[in-house]
């Protein structure tokens, strides 16, 4: 399947969440590479990857930096034993989730 032949819409949506998936990986790997076991690194990739995303296919591609990022910070800072940092995310998900589909 050729890529321009599909809609614009669908299109601009894949490549935002190929952005997505590359900066988790990406940051996952930063991680893992990481000199300290603080999460502390000296070399960041997926900043590369989204200002390279960002200057070749324009500023449409934001929201795939967004969700890469807070899925990637989400996993590395999230304490599962502790229930009010659970909650805090719930509550965060359950927000964004009534902004986008929140009726005009």
């Amino acid at each position: 399947m050729n890529f321009r032949s599909l809609p614009n819409w669908l299109s601009h949506w894949i490549a935002v969440a190929l952005l997505a998936i590359v900066y988790y990986s990406t940051a996952e790997l930063g991680r893992f590479l990481a000199s300290t076991p603080d999460n502390v690194t000296p070399v960041w990739p997926p900043d590369g990857f989204a200002l390279a995303a960002v200057l070749l296919l324009g500023y449409r591609v934001w929201p795939g930096i967004a969700i890469g990022s807070f899925f990637a910070n989400i996993w590395a800072f999230l304490d599962k034993t502790n229930v009010a940092s659970v909650t805090i995310l719930w509550h965060a998900l359950a927000s964004l989730w009534e902004l986008a589909y929140q009726p005009s």
